[in-house]
């Protein structure tokens, strides 16, 4: 079964990054580099809730891409995936609502 794929742009420069991917009802944030306020109006406005929020992937750590995501997990009850030393330089505690997925960098 061929499955509906979508991406929506929320934000993209050097002030923040983040998409939203959609592969049929799987909805994914792709870098979260603007903040939950911005984040949230702009899926909103797309008719996509903040807590459907399936997962996050972190592409690298650039503040730019990762400056929202301590605020984004109180928010929302969905994994981060990202590499190993991605989730290393993040420094964040898996206490805090993080939920962990740790891929095996090749």
């Amino acid at each position: 079964m061929v499955k509906k794929i979508s991406i929506l742009p929320i934000g993209s420069g050097s002030s923040g990054n983040c998409s939203l991917l959609c592969i049929g009802e799987y909805k994914l944030l792709v870098d979260v580099g603007l903040s939950t306020k911005r984040i949230r109006e702009t899926l909103n406005k797309n008719d996509v809730n903040l807590e459907d929020i399936d997962a996050v992937f972190i592409t690298h750590t650039h503040s730019d891409h990762v400056g929202g995501l301590k605020e984004l997990v109180k928010h929302i009850n969905a994994k981060v995936y990202a590499t190993k030393t991605t989730l290393a330089h993040l420094k964040l505690d898996t206490d805090n609502s993080l939920k962990y997925k740790n891929r095996t960098e090749k």
